[in-house]
C-alpha cells in the first residue's frame, strides 16, 4: 500500500459567495475542480454568511460532514436535516440545496463510478486504534482534523492528509495519537 502525505501548507484555500474553501486532495493527479474532471474531491469550507445556496454540480454525488458549528441542510422539495459536529449527509450535487446557520464542514464529492463515506474517529492522547477498511475499499483518505499522531510511520498534524492507493483487507493502519485527535476517514469504491 502506497501512502502520500499532503501537509497543510500545501492546500489550496479559495474564496466562494459565502466563505473559503480549502481543496485537501483531488483525484486523478493534475485534475481541475473548475474542469469538473475529477472522480473525487475532498475539501473543507467555511460557511460565514446566514443563509447560502449550494454551487449545483451536475453528476456529482456529496457527502458533506460538519466540523464546527451547526446547520440546517434545505434540499428543495426533498428534505432538510440539522447538522452539528461530526454529522452527516449525503446528497446529489444536482439538487437545489442551501443552509441556514454558520459553520465548517468537510465535503466528499464524487463522480462517475466511484463512490465514498465519510465517518469521524477520535482518539484520547496516547491512545492507539486500528482501522480497518473495508474489503471493497480501493483508495482511502485521513484528513487531521486536530491533533497530532503518529500513522504506520508518518507524524501528521492537524491539517495534514494522508492518501492510502489501493488499500486492501489484508492492511490494516494502526494510528497512535501523539495528543487528542480528530480524523476524518474517506474510503472510496470503484462500482463496475
Amino acid at each position: 500500500m502506497e501512502i502520500l502525505v499532503i501537509q497543510k501548507q500545501s492546500h489550496k484555500t479559495t474564496n466562494w459567495s459565502g466563505g473559503t474553501t480549502t481543496e485537501l486532495f483531488i483525484y486523478p493527479k493534475g485534475s481541475d475542480y473548475q474542469k469538473r474532471n475529477f472522480l473525487f474531491r475532498v475539501s473543507t469550507a467555511t460557511i460565514e454568511i446566514e443563509e447560502s445556496q449550494f454551487t449545483k454540480l451536475a453528476d456529482v454525488n456529496r457527502e458533506i460532514m460538519i466540523l464546527d458549528g451547526e446547520i440546517e441542510l434545505i434540499h428543495e422539495g426533498r428534505y432538510s436535516k440539522t447538522l452539528g459536529k461530526f454529522d452527516t449527509d449525503t446528497f446529489s450535487g444536482e439538487w437545489d440545496t442551501r443552509s441556514i446557520g454558520k459553520a465548517t464542514d468537510f465535503n466528499l464529492m464524487t463522480k462517475g463510478n466511484v463512490r465514498g463515506h465519510i465517518r469521524h474517529l477520535g482518539l484520547s492522547a496516547e491512545s492507539a486504534q486500528t482501522v480497518n477498511f473495508s474489503t471493497k475499499t480501493q483508495k482511502a483518505l485521513f484528513y487531521i482534523y486536530s491533533g497530532k499522531l503518529q500513522i504506520c510511520d508518518k507524524i501528521v498534524d492537524s491539517g495534514d492528509v494522508l492518501f492510502f492507493d489501493t488499500p486492501s483487507n489484508h492492511e490494516n493502519v494502526d494510528i497512535k495519537a501523539v495528543t487528542k485527535a480528530d480524523v476524518i476517514v474517506v474510503e472510496l469504491t470503484l462500482i463496475n
